[in-house]
């Protein structure tokens, strides 16, 4: 007799041997039972999960010389012929291969004829989602209104794709993935009956390969079994599945976190040399830094991975002090993101070393958000001159200009209480100048508390001046349009914060400073005419940066009022 896989040999062969689908296999037995059985049933789920074996283990429930019974017998005839593939009373058909119109008018035309030896004529269709539209049109009608001798069952992994006039004529099953431990669980059951041991890591291993499919597992054990010749080594199965080992990922992990970028790119080719799949290593270690999150995160990281071995928790553990939450996140959105773009690409390689730099050089660089801030706080700072374009090279005091104006005058952080530390408890209600006062030198605390609340805001209100209050509002002196517009937009969040830092309900309002009338005397000194590159902000670093991210350019003086 010839060899027959495990996958064949083990396959389930009563409800209760099938393992993942509980509620499944519930409902259908009890649907057995109480004589509710539908026409029509789709199933619908990932490769490998059960849908033909449930769909045949029905057809023996209802058509066993004992039944209909929600535990078939698996010894009358009509049970070991379903088992065996040979009864004519049980119709499996490949949808891909029979699609067309043709073959669907045949089989409307012989669900007419009784069953030959059975209860029911069972019509199994698979992959039932490759039928033509032409073909699910002309099986409407006889799945609405089947005889009574017959049962339509139909699996596919592709629910979406099946049309919603076939969908809402059946009962729909919605099958899952198998978890790791479902998986080990059956797999060990398997070698014990076929008297083989083999190391739990090695099924753990195999289980995580098989992506939640049971005869993705069953079929991979079976070539391990074979690779091995008696004697299974996690080596050798993590060889034969191009499988990257957890030390591996440990390694890269820490370098990524230490910011090694040369050793990072020097593991990339390391991991070429020696054949492991690239997709499949970057997700293993977008899973690996999902585990240390989880480690960082939690007290009890075990109940939230599955099968992981307590060595690799221990490395986990003495990685969490040295990195962020904050790092850990962006990491994963990084590995994500590198998994989309490597389904379209060529140069997969190109692409995860690209990733290993961003994610190295982190912190060094500036994000969207970071380049939009520091570009307001430019704005707000009294940048009210034209951006124009000079071949002059930055001096020492152009330099020192622009420091004092991205710098920001740093309030006292709020205490753990909720409190400020340096803002007297003083009940501000008038509009007398020791309530004005008391204002303006709380100012810089109340900035930072909005800088919490709003990036955005706070150099708005950082480049502002109180000079009134009258009426519960406090007035203040906006440098240019945009600060005023800002902090008009931003009215209801400035007030929340303005209450919770000085403990009343006030509003801001801006006003524009007012220019002096031509030929009106000042006391302020007459201004002295400047070369233009005094009258510009430098082209430091933090524009340059915005310039080459966003591919602009500087615009000249004359060109800026045409924007």
């Amino acid at each position: 007799m010839s060899y027959l896989v495990l996958a064949r040999k083990y396959r389930p062969q009563t409800f209760d041997e099938v393992i993942g689908q509980e509620y499944i296999t519930k409902t259908l037995k009890n649907a057995i039972e109480s004589k509710r059985i539908a026409h029509s049933f789709l199933f619908f789920g990932p490769r490998g999960v059960g849908k033909t074996s449930i769909a045949r283990i029905l057809a023996k429930a209802i058509n066993c010389e004992n039944g209909p019974t929600a535990t078939p017998c698996n010894k009358c005839s009509h049970c070991t012929e379903i088992t065996a593939g040979i009864s004519t009373d049980i119709i499996e058909i490949d949808g891909a291969s029979n699609r067309g119109i043709d073959e669907i008018r045949d089989l409307r035309e012989k669900v007419r004829y009784m069953p030959a030896r059975g209860r029911y004529k069972v019509y199994i269709i698979d992959e039932v989602h490759m039928l033509t539209n032409e073909a699910f049109n002309a099986l409407l009608k006889t799945l609405e209104e089947p005889p009574e001798h017959v049962k339509f069952i139909f699996a596919t992994t592709e629910m979406d794709q099946v049309p919603a006039t076939i969908a809402s004529r059946c009962q729909k099953y919605n099958f899952r993935k198998l978890t790791v431990a479902e998986i080990v669980g059956l797999l060990s059951t398997i070698l014990k009956k076929e008297k083989i041991n083999v190391d739990q890591r090695v099924l753990t291993v195999i289980a995580r390969n098989s992506d939640g499919a049971l005869r993705d597992a069953e079929s991979i054990l079976d070539q391990v079994i074979s690779y091995s010749e008696g004697e299974v080594k996690l080596e050798d199965v993590e060889k034969l599945l191009e499988s990257v080992n957890r030390e591996m990922l440990a390694s890269f992990s820490k370098m990524l976190i230490d910011k090694n970028t040369q050793g990072a790119l020097k593991l990339v080719d390391d991991i070429y040399r020696v054949g492991y799949d690239p997709v499949l290593f970057t997700k293993y270690l977008a899973e690996y830094f999902r585990n240390l999150l989880i480690v960082k995160l939690t007290k009890s990281p075990e109940d939230f991975m599955e099968m992981i071995d307590p060595e690799e928790i221990k490395g986990l553990k003495l990685l969490v002090p040295t990195v962020t939450e904050t790092k850990i996140i962006n990491t994963i959105k990084i590995l994500t993101e590198l998994l989309e773009s490597m389904k379209y690409s060529s140069y997969q390689r190109v692409l995860i070393e690209i990733a290993c730099v961003k994610i190295t050089r982190m912190d060094s660089l500036l994000s969207l958000p970071e380049v939009i801030n520091r570009l307001e706080s430019i704005s707000a700072g009294g940048a009210s001159a034209q951006i124009t374009e000079s071949s002059a090279p930055e001096t020492e005091s152009t330099a020192s200009d622009v420091k004092e104006i991205l710098e920001t005058p740093v309030a006292k952080t709020p205490e753990k209480g909720g409190g400020f530390s340096d803002i007297e408890e003083v009940d501000i209600t008038g509009d007398s100048r020791e309530n004005l006062e008391r204002i303006i030198k709380n100012w810089p605390v109340f900035v930072e508390a909005m800088k919490a609340k709003s990036r955005a805001l706070s150099p708005s209100l950082a480049s502002v001046t109180p000079y009134k209050v009258e009426n519960n509002k406090v007035y203040v002196k906006a440098p240019n349009e945009f600060v005023r517009d800002s902090i008009t937009t931003g009215a209801v969040q400035i007030k929340e914060v303005f209450k919770e830092t000085f403990k009343i309900v006030m509003e801001i309002v801006p006003s524009l400073e007012k220019a002096v009338p031509a030929g009106a005397k000042t006391d302020k000194a007459p201004a002295v005419h400047k070369p233009q590159t005094e009258n510009r902000v430098p082209a430091n670093a933090e524009v340059k940066t915005a310039k080459d991210m966003f591919g602009g350019r500087i615009l000249k003086k004359e060109e800026h009022g045409k924007i």
